[in-house]
């Protein structure tokens, strides 16, 4: 589906099977660690294991773990969920060989349709390429300028049509006019599409029903905010194109791959913050909640991180479970329903940095949250934000989410023993663990029991930060994620999507920083690793 994406996300209840969303899980039937300090106050709920999906339940006594990481690759629809976390060599591979937006059909033939869409001789042509941007171009105009006509004017008429395509136009007619509506509380700043080439060739059937030459457009929707963000949202669409005159008209956006917007899937509301644009399918309140913890989650980051990422960020409130799959570009919302909420923006270069990131929320997860919760979920969320503005390259997944942890659990007064409960629990059961946690050891298909590994990176940051203080495991993250290779010229990934597309180098890269950043810190990581099993022998006493 055009593009790569990475997401990681903070979880609602947690789950048995693979919670990402909450961290940890207890065997079939236990009760789910850490999640009663930060649920709005409710009675418990038990919890049966079904494969690949999360369910949850309070665990008396436990801790709160909130963070964790998702690696959504849009173009494959592969989530690897918020503690669901499949491995991350494995999803980087998938993210390799997905090919990036800006290469997506660069001669005109490319994507998932090949030469020609529908026996059509200039599919994807230059100067068909051209005539469909200009039109594209003149229908972002109108919308910008809220002129409806100027925006429908791009719509194919019934004559440009046979009368068996005139059932999908009619509602593709009808979903344009309910996206111009539903667009006009949003305070774009902009909008616009770019198209790179043809996309998937049209069936049979569907070349039958539309005219000699009618193709599928493979375009990439570019939109953005107000004052939010600092890099634009990207969106795959593949648009039906036919002959129209001395032109084209659009007739359809259901021949390809779209990813759809809150506005393709319902009303849309609005609510600003000093911190935020929350956009929303859900009801008011939902909008409402969310937006009044974004200020102060906002404001805990930049306590850690500093000020020198968006002031704003656009965070997404769908109306339910199944919306949220789809702007996440999934098929079905299996397992979200222990996710509380995701940052997720577009993979760029081939080392996990990531740019346009906006939060998604789910609002039974989110909802199921007291107040303080809410705030962790959304501080963790928007420290993936702050620390992927800028990045280069991801950072090893331990270290990534174990800072996000770190960051997020900032002023909560949960004790470390509270916070480590899983993975002391496992401590005291079997001995301490031979290594960090490794990506396998978040995926819940290869863990029965994926708590333990959030504990872990969560208190191997915190140990890091007890022996070196906080700024310096702040400078340890912006060192690894941001300085150029020894030997290897920097690059920006969003000037440079060339830049580490061998997915293996990527993670040999983020290893290779750790290392360098690390060793200027005066350790490595057999340093890091005595000094986490000793902290863990001390609380597991």
């Amino acid at each position: 589906m055009g593009g790569r994406h990475l997401a990681h996300g903070a979880g609602g209840d947690g789950g048995a099977d693979g919670a990402d969303g909450a961290g940890g899980a207890g065997g079939a039937g236990a009760p789910f660690p850490r999640r009663a300090e930060l649920r709005a106050s409710r009675g418990r709920r038990s919890a049966r294991r079904a494969p690949r999906r999360w369910s949850a339940a309070a665990r008396p006594g436990g801790a709160v773990v909130l963070a964790a990481a998702v690696v959504a690759v849009l173009g494959l629809t592969v989530l690897v969920g918020p503690r669901l976390l499949a491995s991350l060599p494995a999803a980087r591979e998938a993210a390799r060989e997905a090919a990036p937006l800006a290469a997506s059909t660069a001669d005109g033939a490319g994507g998932a349709g090949g030469a020609a869409a529908g026996g059509a001789s200039d599919a994807g042509a230059p100067s068909a390429v051209r005539a469909v941007q200009a039109l594209l171009d003149e229908r972002a105009s109108a919308l910008l300028a809220r002129d409806s006509a100027g925006w429908m004017a791009a719509v194919g008429a019934d004559g440009n049509v046979t009368a068996g395509a005139r059932t999908a136009l009619d509602a593709y007619r009808q979903r344009s006019a309910e996206v111009f509506e539903r667009l006009d509380p949003v305070p774009l700043g902009s909008w616009s599409w770019r198209v790179t080439g043809s996309g998937p060739a049209l069936t049979d059937a569907r070349s039958q029903q539309l005219p000699e030459g009618s193709w599928v457009a493979r375009t990439t929707l570019v939109w953005a905010v107000d004052g939010a963000g600092d890099d634009p949202v990207r969106r795959q669409q593949d648009l039906t194109v036919v002959p129209a005159g001395a032109g084209w008209a659009v007739v359809d956006d259901r021949d390809g791959e779209t990813v759809p917007d809150l506005w393709d899937l319902g009303e849309v509301d609005v609510v600003t913050t000093e911190r935020a644009v929350v956009l929303g399918t859900a009801d008011r309140g939902a909008l409402e909640r969310t937006a009044e913890v974004t200020t102060p989650a906002a404001e805990g980051v930049d306590a850690v991180w500093g000020t020198a990422w968006p002031r704003r960020t656009v965070v997404e409130v769908p109306a339910d479970q199944a919306q949220m799959a789809a702007l996440l570009g999934r098929d079905d919302d299996a397992g979200l329903g222990q996710i509380a909420a995701v940052t997720t923006g577009e993979l760029v270069g081939g080392e996990g940095a990531t740019r346009g990131d906006h939060v998604v929320v789910n609002p039974r997860g989110f909802g199921q949250l007291a107040p303080v919760g809410r705030r962790v979920v959304l501080t963790h969320e928007l420290t993936h934000v702050a620390t992927r503005s800028g990045a280069v390259r991801a950072v090893p997944l331990w270290f990534s989410e174990g800072f996000a942890d770190w960051v997020g659990y900032q002023g909560t007064g949960l004790s470390r023993q509270v916070v480590a409960t899983d993975l002391l629990r496992r401590v005291r059961a079997d001995g301490p663990p031979d290594d960090l946690p490794t990506a396998a050891d978040f995926d819940p298909e290869r863990s029965s029991d994926i708590g333990p590994a959030y504990s872990g990176a969560w208190l191997a940051v915190d140990a890091l930060a007890r022996r070196y203080g906080d700024d310096a495991v702040v400078e340890l993250y912006r060192s690894a994620s941001r300085d150029a290779l020894s030997g290897t010229p920097a690059t920006d990934p969003a000037t440079d999507p060339a830049a580490g597309q061998d997915g293996q180098d990527g993670q040999d890269d983020a290893d290779a920083a750790l290392d360098a950043a690390l060793a200027r810190l005066g350790t490595d990581r057999a340093g890091v690793l005595a000094l986490w099993r000793a902290e863990l022998a001390e609380l597991a006493r």
